[in-house]
């Protein structure tokens, strides 16, 4: 097949502005504007890797952060891109053979596993990767340091979903009765895994199930006889962290911070643990789905009555960011940055949201002292509602100058990269 070379694309950037309230929340830009499906965003520190079709197979792009690069070139379908401060991992095969995973070092590409069996879904953190293999009759574990792959379990049950952060491994594995979660810790100094230091984490006669993992807490849902609860396991404890009557799933964590879905008889809604006390997000008839969590900043995607767009908490507000008559979907979010895949009315594009900054008050650019010296002109104020009245600090229109505009203020300051509207 013929194929663009790799380090000679860079697709035009479309830069897009969408206000609500008369305020631009940030830059949009639209990373592939060409006539294929652009599916499966993922996002890490401003680089973005996706799947394009070309009618018939699946390649592997990525965005650097200024330039976009075709990482794969082949008559394979390469699907399920995962990134990770620049790394990349995907699955592969030929049409009705096995998949296989591959790994972009972000220098070059290798295809870690070749065998007759499937090897999915994988993740990466930092160099190392675990994915499940179909082997014989089940699934078992594998893990892959950058150099060498080991085998992690190796039993007659399934072993599901691995999940991976730093050095520490998350998955579920069936004990013959039910599903149960596993842990697996190798430490700085180790130069292999030790099989042997697999933890039970949870030892009961209930599916546990979905297990996430972020700098050393570990997260899943269990079912407690009724309905679905949310758990976590930190160090040598395991908190049920959520107890009532109607489902918490899917959760998602990111350095001690936690999301999940709710669903009960009134409809879906969105839970925030934000590491000291659980917050309701969102509640509503209208469905929401792939919530995805970078500390205290979330997206997800919901459905308005026609079609699905994208929604961001900031820390402080629910911010629509998508407001047209086709699907925005499946967003990934990393920082301050979020992307997504989004129907033209042709096909499906890739789009890259950073937010702008509420302390520059300038739009220069930059939150420095110029910006606090027009924030404390008003500061004090609490008639910035009126229609005569221009409150530059008021930052969370709530028509007072406060600690809460401070808060917000300070959220940024010091930044040099703020989009300009």
């Amino acid at each position: 097949m013929s194929c663009v070379s790799k380090r000679s694309i860079l697709f035009s950037c479309i830069v897009l502005f969408l206000a609500f309230n008369d305020i631009a929340w940030g830059r949009y830009v639209a990373l592939t504007d060409n006539s294929t499906d652009d599916l499966h965003p993922r996002i890490s520190k401003g680089q973005v890797v996706w799947q394009t079709s070309d009618g018939y197979r699946w390649q592997v792009f990525h965005y650097d952060g200024e330039k976009t690069n075709q990482l794969t070139c082949n008559d394979m379908l390469n699907i399920g891109p995962e990134i990770d401060n620049g790394q990349v991992t995907w699955m592969s095969h030929f049409l009705f053979e096995p998949l296989e995973i591959n790994f972009f070092d972000g220098k070059q590409s290798v295809q870690i596993t070749n065998d007759t069996i499937c090897d999915t879904f994988p993740s990466i953190s930092k160099g190392g990767i675990v994915w499940q293999r179909c082997e014989g009759g089940d699934s078992e574990i594998f893990y892959y340091d950058g150099k060498k792959m080991v085998q992690v379990t190796e039993n007659a049950f399934d072993d599901k979903n691995p999940r991976i952060s730093n050095n520490e491994i998350v998955w579920r594995g069936f004990d013959g009765e039910d599903w149960e979660i596993f842990y697996l810790k190798r430490s700085k100094n180790q130069k292999q895994l030790k099989m042997n230091r697999i933890h039970r984490v949870t030892d009961n006669n209930i599916d546990d199930r979905n297990p996430r993992i972020s700098n050393g807490l570990a997260v899943w849902e269990g079912y407690d006889g009724t309905d679905w609860e949310i758990f976590l396991y930190e160090g040598d404890t395991v908190i049920q962290l959520t107890d009532n009557n109607f489902d918490d799933c899917r959760p998602e964590v990111s350095n001690g911070q936690i999301v999940w879905q709710t669903l009960d008889k009134t409809g879906y809604g969105i839970d925030f643990y934000n590491g000291s006390e659980i917050v309701q997000l969102y509640r509503g008839h209208s469905e929401v789905r792939n919530v995805r969590i970078s500390e205290s900043k979330i997206v997800w995607e919901g459905f308005d009555g026609n079609d699905w767009e994208i929604f961001f908490y900031d820390g402080i507000r629910i911010i629509q960011l998508t407001r047209n008559t086709l699907d925005d979907r499946n967003p990934d979010i990393h920082q301050n940055q979020i992307v997504w895949e989004g129907d033209d009315g042709n096909d499906f594009e890739i789009y890259l949201f950073t937010p702008s900054c509420s302390c520059d008050l300038n739009s220069d650019g930059a939150c420095d002292i110029e910006d606090w010296l027009l924030f404390e002109e008003d500061w004090g104020s609490s008639d910035c509602g009126d229609s005569n009245v221009d409150c530059k600090c008021d930052l969370i229109d709530d028509g007072n100058c406060d600690m809460q505009d401070w808060f917000e203020f300070a959220k940024d300051y010091g930044r040099s990269d703020c989009p300009s509207p």
